[in-house]
C-alpha cells in the first residue's frame, strides 16, 4: 500500500536555554542528549525524514553524525526561546 502523506520531524534544539544552559549538549549516559531525541525519532519507521534546526554549530555537529537528518542553521533573528515554531518552518 503506497503512503498518502511524506512525514516530517522537526526538531528545533536552541544553544540557550533557560533552565539548564546547554541541554542539549549535556551528556546522558554518555551521549549528547540531543542524540537520543534524534535517534528516537529515527527509530520511528511512520517519519520519512528529520530536520533539526539550531542556533548553535555544536548541536549541528553532533547530529552531522547521524549522517541521515536534514540539519539547518537558524538565523539570529528568530533564535530565542518565544520564537514561534511557524517562523522556524518557515525558514526551512
Amino acid at each position: 500500500m503506497k503512503k498518502k502523506y511524506n512525514i516530517v520531524a522537526v526538531v528545533s534544539a536552541r544553544a540557550g536555554s533557560k533552565g539548564v544552559l546547554n541541554k542539549n549538549i549535556k551528556l546522558l549516559n554518555g551521549k549528547p542528549l540531543i542524540l537520543h531525541s534524534l535517534k528516537s525519532l529515527l527509530n520511528i519507521k511512520e517519519i520519512d525524514k528529520v530536520v533539526l534546526s539550531s542556533d548553535s554549530e555544536k548541536i549541528l555537529n553532533i547530529a552531522k553524525k547521524l549522517l541521515i537528518i536534514l540539519i539547518y542553521l537558524r538565523f539570529f533573528k528568530i533564535m530565542n526561546f518565544l520564537s514561534y515554531f511557524y517562523k522556524i518552518i518557515n525558514i526551512l
